[in-house]
């Protein structure tokens, strides 16, 4: 979807009316980017919720000094890069969102 939009993009901004897509095509496609992203960031917030649960019930049940006797136990530093993976993931698609809710918004604006 990245691909298509920066190619759509790179269409828009030319000076040719022949090359440039019609406005109906344009609000097809930000109408699949906003879905797109919309079902992003709720797999990423499931995912995210997922990641922290566990990380939060490993270091519930993990009894002081366990990690000494068992390191699988302990939690990990991939552990909380998966978390942090997770949010900066939440992040990228809430942008598309946002961007692509933009650009529609100008195309809906009046013209003087």
């Amino acid at each position: 979807m990245a691909f298509r939009l920066i190619r759509f993009a790179k269409r828009l901004g030319n000076p040719n009316h022949a090359i440039r897509p019609k406005r109906t095509k344009v609000m097809q496609v930000l109408k699949l980017s906003v879905i797109t992203g919309s079902i992003g960031i709720l797999l990423m917030i499931l995912g995210t919720g997922t990641t922290i649960a566990v990380l939060l019930a490993k270091s519930v049940s993990q009894p002081q000094g366990v990690a000494i006797y068992d390191p699988s136990r302990s939690i990990r530093s991939v552990d909380v890069f998966v978390a942090a993976a997770n949010t900066t993931g939440i992040t990228a698609h809430f942008v598309g969102v946002v961007a692509s809710l933009s650009v529609f918004n100008w195309l809906h604006r009046p013209t003087d």
